[in-house]
């Protein structure tokens, strides 16, 4: 009696894991996914790129997303440069400044089971200081007489030897901090500067010959005798 207790005992784990594996074998519980859609597979730093996945439920209740980026070459996580939640079905991502080959990835969970799609994006190396200007927008309006506010960001793995902010071809600001990061000028609007009006923004590493830039095109009124609240 003592030895038929006994193979009950070590059978039933055995039943119980043969009839999980029959189960998971006729019925999927796996979540199943689309095939992921990204807005590029090759960028240049500080782009965004645009990830959605759609995903179906075949059991009840509901789905948990888990976006993750790694960076192939060294195998480090970059999540944070997910721009937004990463517990959705879609994300954005910024892509870093060090270039190379970057695996998106989403991890699709419900009760019983996970999956998960990836893709492969590559960010383009860059010898110039990468810049990207943030204000003004493109298409903005300013009277003369209003300051206009300038933000860029600016960066290069060397560190930086200046930064420029150019309204038309006249220099109105700089910089000589030497590392990356965010950079703020300001500038006066002029009756001079009416119209149509290039904003420009240039960095320089000692390192690399060529500046890096990137420029906007704003609007400028001007003001007229007896309107615009001046006499």
């Amino acid at each position: 009696m003592a030895k038929l207790k006994l193979w009950i005992a070590l059978l039933l784990p055995a039943v119980y894991i043969s009839c999980s594996g029959i189960d998971d074998l006729i019925y999927d519980r796996h979540p199943e996914l689309s095939e992921m859609q990204i807005s590029a597979s090759r960028v240049s730093p500080f782009d965004t790129v645009y990830a959605s996945i759609e995903a179906k439920n075949p059991i009840d209740g509901i789905l948990e997303y888990k976006w993750t980026v790694k960076n192939l070459g060294n195998g480090n996580s970059v999540n944070s440069a997910i721009d937004g939640p990463a517990d959705l079905d879609s994300v954005r991502w910024i892509a870093p400044i060090a270039g190379g080959f970057y695996e998106l990835k989403v991890t699709v969970s419900n009760t019983a089971k996970k999956s998960t799609a990836a893709k492969q994006i590559e960010v383009i190396v860059s010898d110039k200081p990468v810049v990207d200007l943030r204000k003004p927008v493109s298409g903005a309006y300013f009277t003369a007489g209003q300051s206009i506010l300038i933000e860029a960001r600016a960066e290069h793995v060397n560190g930086l030897s200046w930064v420029k902010a150019f309204i038309q071809d006249s220099l109105i600001g700089q910089s000589s901090q030497n590392t990356s990061g965010i950079y703020p000028f300001s500038a006066l609007a002029t009756n001079n500067m009416v119209g149509k009006t290039i904003v420009r923004i240039e960095a320089k590493t000692a390192f690399v010959e060529q500046a890096g830039a990137d420029s906007v095109e704003i609007e400028i009124g001007g003001i007229i005798p007896g309107k615009n609240g001046h006499k």
